[in-house]
């Protein structure tokens, strides 16, 4: 979604909130990258914990942003 985004923004040019939500895309991309690597850390050892609520929950707004960024990206 994002790359497709990003080509459509320069080939095209774009929108105040194109931009807007191509920004709220990569950002929510990158945090979402970010805790995916410390969870995979996290298993690697010889007895992984549970998943953290914190990270829990910090996945869980990822998603939503990342649907919401869709939705401005698409209408």
């Amino acid at each position: 979604m994002v790359v497709l985004e990003m080509r459509r923004l320069l080939l095209d040019g774009g929108s105040a909130r194109g931009y807007a939500g191509l920004s709220l895309a990569l950002c929510t991309w990158l945090v979402f990258l970010a805790a995916g690597q410390r969870r995979i850390t996290r298993l690697a050892g010889t007895a992984p914990a549970a998943m953290g609520q914190g990270l829990a929950l910090g996945a869980g707004l990822c998603v939503v942003a990342l649907a919401t960024s869709a939705a401005v990206l698409l209408f």
